[in-house]
């Protein structure tokens, strides 16, 4: 096991937002202000993903609303994962032994700081093949049952991995839910539901496909720090769940991906009136950075959101 602490762990990785990047650079657009950064310093916090050590009563809690019903085999993955996620606090809380001593202190530290991002970067790893595909225009791979499979963990796990995910929850569920520190199971429960919605959207397939958007104006598709988004959520409606779920995702400035029921029909070649709109529908769901290949086309759409953040008022179009 590596001692190496890997403080700055992204919520949006690196390689999704390669294509708005030029010379290694990305314009952000965060609190009105447009200003280039690398890749480094954005839709990252200290430790995000960090183990909280949990009480008995949070871990029954966690039991009870994601595992315990959970048919198999989804059950039997959901309890492997979770315990992963909590073996390292396990360890440092029994671990009281003569032979125990700082070196391995270090290294259950280490796993308690990155073993959770280690396990996205594995499912990073997986999903990225798909990902360049799509970029390609390519989605036939949706076919395959295992390439499926891997897309769909892929995005959940994006869906849900934001810190605009993690605080949307945070002022549902409130800080507490009778003596339990919330925020404490918050990371844990962010990748259960991943987990879940991706099983779920899995055995349903059938009833879903992926289509490629491209963008044939001078407008480029933004991103933000929520990435993936559903196209039906309401961003004012806290803990209203959505009756719809169906899922856009920008690939590059000039192409996105959907994810639709079989049945809803959009405009696959879209000029700037659309792509300006996907554009506002991405903002208004991100949490405080929007991203752009263009300057220009950020400091005219900081005029248009006044400010970044969900539930932003829009000035005009």
């Amino acid at each position: 096991m590596t001692t190496k602490r890997k403080k700055k762990q992204h919520y949006v990785f690196k390689a999704y937002l390669k294509p708005w990047t030029e010379k290694r650079k990305i314009w952000c657009l965060r609190s009105g202000e447009v200003f280039p950064s690398s890749l480094e310093r954005v839709a990252c916090e200290r430790f995000f993903y960090r183990s909280c050590p949990l009480t008995e009563e949070e871990q029954k809690f966690i039991d009870k609303v994601m595992i315990e019903e959970a048919p198999e085999p989804l059950k039997g993955v959901l309890q492997k994962f979770m315990g992963l996620y909590c073996f390292g606090q396990r360890i440092k809380e029994n671990s009281k032994s003569p032979a125990w001593n700082p070196e391995h202190e270090q290294l259950i530290d280490v796993l308690i700081e990155t073993g959770a991002e280690d396990w996205l970067s594995g499912v990073e790893e997986m999903f990225l093949p798909f990902l360049e595909q799509l970029r390609d225009g390519k989605a036939e791979f949706y076919k395959d049952y295992k390439s499926a499979g891997a897309l769909l963990l892929g995005l959940c796990v994006q869906f849900t991995r934001t810190k605009q995910a993690r605080e949307t929850s945070l002022r549902v569920m409130g800080q507490e839910i009778r003596g339990r520190n919330t925020h404490h199971m918050m990371s844990a429960l962010a990748f259960l539901v991943a987990i879940r919605l991706s099983y779920n959207l899995f055995s349903d397939r059938e009833s879903f496909k992926v289509g490629i958007i491209e963008n044939e104006s001078d407008a480029p598709f933004i991103t933000t720090d929520q990435p993936v988004i559903n196209m039906h959520g309401d961003v004012k409606a806290d803990g209203v769940p959505p009756d719809e779920f169906e899922l856009f995702y920008p690939l590059s400035p000039k192409r996105a991906m959907v994810f639709l029921k079989k049945e809803t029909s959009v405009q696959l070649e879209i000029g700037a009136i659309a792509a300006n709109s996907y554009n506002v529908t991405m903002a208004q769901h991100s949490h405080e950075q929007i991203f752009s290949n263009s300057k220009e086309y950020l400091e005219s759409f900081a005029k248009i959101i006044g400010g970044t953040g969900s539930g932003n008022r829009l000035r005009s179009w």
